[in-house]
């Protein structure tokens, strides 16, 4: 199982969160860097996760929040 249909990111994160705290942690759990342009472009293409519409705001930049969807991806891989 790869760490997104096992749902232990699901377990680790709020509702919502952003790309950056998710990538972190994504590399992190397999011990390996991730291309941050091709991890955003895959999750967004395979529907783990989507745009919760809201930005939060930290400093002078604000950030999309992203969340979970239903469903589970078994062969992403990183």
């Amino acid at each position: 199982k790869n760490i997104f249909s096992s749902n232990i990111l699901k377990n680790l994160f709020p509702h919502n969160f952003t790309l950056p705290l998710l990538h972190k942690a994504s590399e992190s759990i397999l011990g390996k860097k991730i291309d941050r342009r091709n991890f955003r472009k895959k999750l967004l293409s395979t529907h783990i996760i989507e745009e919760d519409g809201i930005l939060t705001q930290k400093g002078k930049k604000s950030a999309k929040l992203y969340k979970f969807c239903e469903n589970d991806v078994e062969n992403l891989k990183f």
